[in-house]
């Protein structure tokens, strides 16, 4: 287990240093997710992002949110519909936790600030493709895949 977290570690990729801060330090966002996949590990082994569309954008104060569309990789090896279900059901958490610590009220429309989530997409491990894969940063949770009440495989690893 030391290994495989090890090896997971160094070949991470990493989300730019300003999205890192705003989804850990000001939103919060990065602990409630891992909160969501804390005992879905068997159904959902990766999640990727991809933020402002691959491109190096700039990103100054609250008003000026990174874009970010999800995408839940779901298993198929043991009980695929129990697992879309599982996967579904932490895209609908992810939305409701984005909508709540990403959005504020002005003039009675909600607004996105920090973070904005452009959607959350469910998809099976046998239709992403690997050109796919090669175009989303993998989000690493290795933090809470790594419990072992219950075991769970490495989210990501």
């Amino acid at each position: 287990m030391l290994q495989r977290w090890l090896a997971a570690r160094y070949r991470r990729a990493a989300f730019p240093d300003e999205f890192d801060r705003r989804f850990k330090d000001e939103t919060g966002v990065a602990e409630r997710l891992a909160r969501v996949f804390k005992d879905s590990g068997n159904h959902v082994p990766a999640v990727f992002f991809d933020i402002d569309g691959h491109e190096d954008l700039r990103r100054n104060g609250p008003d000026e949110p990174f874009e970010v569309f999800i995408t839940l990789l779901y298993a198929t090896n043991v009980d695929p519909t129990e697992a879309e279900s599982a996967a579904s059901t932490a895209a609908k958490r992810i939305e409701e936790i984005f909508k709540s610590r990403c959005t504020v009220d002005r003039a009675g429309t909600k607004v996105w600030q920090w973070i904005e989530l452009q959607g959350v997409e469910v998809i099976s491990d046998q239709a992403l493709t690997y050109a796919d894969s090669l175009q989303l940063t993998q989000w690493h949770a290795d933090h809470i895949s790594l419990r072992s009440e219950p075991e769970q495989p490495m989210l990501g690893g």
